[in-house]
């Protein structure tokens, strides 16, 4: 796809395409690969039609960076992502940043921030129904209540996340 997009000019196929790329080699464990396809994606968008491929890109970008333990880059890219999502209305993509950030701060070892950033996150999965996002937050929180030594916090999150859990399942 890429090398037909590049022979057409199409910049928002070559965007797309690099785009996803990036996503499938983060999925795969291939951080430097997924990272170097989210920055060429992120040369072609300059359009402002584009701005929706632009906060996913940031958002691989800034997980590529994430797992390379590079986290001072990961934060900028992830609030970038968070940043053009809050302009252009894109739910999802504040879903998105707002989990990632949060994760991030979990790593971080900074547990007050995690939590405000992965409770967004919560809010914004139960609005939009995403079953996925719920059931990840819950098991993220109930992990993060247990580190802070509040283990009624950490239940309540834990049988939610697989309350979820069985439903999706059964699905």
């Amino acid at each position: 796809c890429l090398a037909i997009f590049q022979e057409i000019g199409d910049r928002r196929g070559i965007m797309l395409t690099y785009t996803n790329l990036s996503h499938s080699y983060n999925e795969s464990g291939e951080y430097t690969e997924a990272l170097q396809c989210g920055l060429n994606a992120l040369t072609y968008g300059c359009d402002a039609n584009l701005q929706d491929v632009v906060a996913i890109t940031y958002i691989n970008v800034g997980r590529s960076y994430k797992e390379m333990k590079a986290f001072t880059e990961a934060h900028f890219y992830l609030e970038k992502a968070l940043t053009v999502a809050s302009a252009t209305g894109n739910a999802l993509v504040k879903l998105f940043a707002h989990w990632d950030l949060g994760r991030l701060a979990q790593i971080q070892h900074d547990p007050a921030l995690a939590l405000v950033y992965l409770q967004t996150a919560l809010q914004e999965a139960t609005e939009q129904e995403q079953k996925l996002y719920q059931y990840e937050v819950h098991h993220v929180l109930s992990e993060l209540y247990d580190q802070l030594h509040d283990p009624a916090a950490a239940l309540a999150h834990f049988r939610t996340f697989h309350m979820i859990r069985d439903e999706v399942v059964s699905l």
